[in-house]
Formats: C-alpha cells, sequence, structure tokens
C-alpha cells in the first residue's frame, strides 16, 4: 500500500476550497445588506405612517370638538389665540365653552360661568391636542358675523396635518341671555 499524496483526494477528502468561500461569504454579504436595507425602509415607511396618523387623529379631534360646540352656539367671541362660545347644552340650558392656542397646545375649557382667559400655565384648561399651531400668520380664529374661521395646523414628527375650516353658529337664546367672557 502506497501512502496517499497530497494530489491524490479521496470522496470523503472533497471539501470547498478557499476562493468558493470567499464567494460564498461576498453573496451572502450582498443578500444580508439588501435585506438590512429593506427593513430600514420599512421602519423609516412605519414611522411616517405613525406620524402621519397621529397629526391626522389630533386634526380631526380640534375640529370635531369646534364644530359639535360652534354649531350649538349662540354667541362667540375671539380674543387673539382664544375663542369662547354659549352653547347650547340640551336640557341643562346654555354653558360656556372656550378653546385657547397656547405655545404648541390647543386647551379646552367648559364652564357654567362666564370663562376668564388662560394663565401662563393654563391652569383649568384642559390639553386638547399637543403639536398645534397657527395654520397662517395672524390669529388662529376669526369670526365673520356667524361664521368662525380655523386656521390651525397640527405637527406630530415630520407631518403637519392641517385642521382649518368654517362653522356656524346656530342657535339662538330666548329670554336671560348667558355672557361667556
Amino acid at each position: 500500500m502506497t501512502p496517499h499524496s497530497t494530489t491524490d483526494r479521496g470522496a470523503d477528502d472533497a471539501g470547498m476550497t478557499l476562493v468558493e468561500l470567499i464567494i460564498y461569504g461576498a453573496i451572502s454579504a450582498v443578500v444580508l445588506s439588501l435585506l438590512a436595507t429593506l427593513f430600514a425602509s420599512s421602519l423609516s415607511a412605519e414611522a411616517q405612517t405613525r406620524d402621519r396618523d397621529t397629526a391626522t387623529g389630533g386634526a380631526q379631534v380640534v375640529m370635531s370638538s369646534l364644530q359639535s360646540s360652534i354649531r350649538n352656539a349662540s354667541e362667540m367671541r375671539v380674543d387673539g389665540d382664544v375663542v369662547r362660545a354659549v352653547v347650547a347644552t340640551g336640557a341643562s340650558g346654555w354653558s360656556c365653552e372656550a378653546w385657547a392656542l397656547q405655545g404648541d397646545r390647543l386647551l379646552y375649557r367648559s364652564s357654567e360661568s362666564a370663562i376668564a382667559l388662560p394663565d401662563a400655565s393654563g391652569s383649568g384648561w384642559a390639553t386638547l391636542v399637543s403639536g398645534v399651531s397657527g395654520a397662517k400668520n395672524g390669529s388662529p380664529f376669526s369670526i365673520a358675523g356667524r361664521t368662525l374661521n380655523v386656521s390651525l395646523a397640527v405637527k406630530a414628527g415630520a407631518t403637519t396635518v392641517p385642521a382649518a375650516g368654517h362653522v356656524l353658529a346656530q342657535a339662538k337664546q330666548s329670554g336671560t341671555v348667558k355672557q361667556c367672557w
């Protein structure tokens, strides 16, 4: 029997050469980098979608609150970044409701008596939505006749959604007129 030389290879000695190993490693690296890029893109898209949904939800809360109350209002008053209204409440009569843009928050307050303008801390007011700003230069609220004009924007992350429109006050007070300012 002769000893095996290094040039003799049996079926059991078959394996990968260094060149094959380098090629497989390079292909694996390319595939993994493509998967990592795809994963990073999906995370970015998910974050953008979440920001858009958050901003859209905030804009809907703002407009829903204003529309449902102002449509039932008999009188409104705008003082800078604050709108106050006398709102019909059904069986209990009338209440005072107010919205104030303070910093990046839209504050809300409801009371049976007159509502004063908010102080710097917003004490006594509830934050309706954060990330809110005036959409145009000037006041975010204005009144034309019995119509309240709203010009706000809600921002979440890098996404900004407008919260703008017009709401007509439709209620009429009879008897003793309630004062909310």
